[in-house]
């Protein structure tokens, strides 16, 4: 078994201090009884307790057709818990994760834990598939704000773009429309396993943005966060692909606010949460960072067509 330790800032906007996630030898299971015995032999043996904790059911939801996360709860004494987050596949549990509220009590680590350094396969190009795996057609968006809908005022509002780039940059919103609007029609794709198909768009090119700021030799990652403080990353070979851009606006009318006005970085070919509402920085780096859903245990690319959910190292 091997052990992550990841703390993060905007796992702190939801009371998480940090996070251990942990991947376990593959085990197949029979029923959610297996599943608790599993949680608790890896609980005791990544924290050091002297009184055990009662460990409650929460909930499971599928994720795709090939996924099944479960959710249970360590009730602390302060009136606190550790979440857990059980990811399994095929009927085999895959990973632990342990969500450690802000204030736990006398909690220590009993293993050493290990430096996260994700691990890619090599890109093998989907245009010969027509449906992604795993995924059903719906005709509305499901609606997700998990750190709460943000607010801010947008004549105040400004986009960074920075890090590892020649000329980094900051714009108001008048500022991006200067570059000029192209019309996009995708199909977005939440990793939950519901897709929103032929959505016409305008927006700014990635490229643009890419010919203004100059990137360095080096860089790995874009790093992007919102205003609502939620943050996410993804390879920085993803932005070169056809089809990323700054979207202003959807189905003819302006972004609506819900759905990230005043702009949403759009990365079509990858998983939703990978395109960060109400943008407000984009940063190129060339060192990994867990973002809020990599945190716990999503995948740092997320390609729709390859099913890279969740974390496989």
């Amino acid at each position: 078994m091997k052990c992550y330790f990841i703390e993060e800032k905007s796992i702190r906007i939801k009371g998480v201090k940090y996070v251990v996630d942990c991947v376990v030898e593959e085990k197949r299971y029979g029923d959610v009884k297996e599943i608790r015995d599993m949680v608790n032999a890896v609980f005791y043996a990544v924290f050091d307790v002297k009184n055990p904790f009662k460990l409650v059911f929460e909930s499971n939801e599928p994720i795709g057709s090939s996924h099944l996360l479960y959710r249970f709860r360590y009730m602390l004494d302060n009136g606190r818990f550790i979440g857990v987050r059980v990811v399994t596949k095929n009927n085999a549990v895959r990973r632990v994760l342990f969500t450690v509220p802000e204030e736990p009590g006398k909690l220590n680590l009993n293993i050493g834990l290990a430096n996260e350094q994700p691990v890619l396969t090599e890109y093998n190009d989907p245009s010969s598939k027509e449906q992604p795996p795993g995924q059903v057609f719906i005709p509305n968006f499901v609606i997700y704000n998990i750190l709460g809908i943000p607010k801010f005022n947008v004549e105040e509002w400004r986009l960074e773009v920075s890090g590892l780039v020649e000329n980094p940059v900051t714009l108001d919103l008048e500022g991006l429309f200067r570059f000029g609007l192209a019309e996009y029609l995708i199909d977005f794709h939440c990793v939950t396993g519901w897709s929103v198909g032929n959505i016409r768009m305008k927006g700014i090119p990635f490229e643009r943005i890419l010919s203004l700021v100059k990137p360095m030799e080096g860089v790995k990652w874009i790093y992007t966060e919102g205003m609502d403080g939620y943050t996410t990353i993804f390879p920085f070979e993803e932005v070169l692909k056809p089809n990323v851009f700054l979207a202003l606006e959807m189905n003819g009318r302006p972004l609506e606010f819900l759905h990230g006005y005043p702009v949403r970085l759009i990365v079509p070919h990858l998983y939703g949460w990978k395109s960060a509402k109400w943008l407000r920085k984009i940063v190129f780096t060339d060192k990994y960072v867990n973002g809020y859903w990599e945190s716990f245990g999503y995948h740092p690319r997320g390609r729709v067509f390859e099913e890279e959910r969740f974390k496989d190292y």
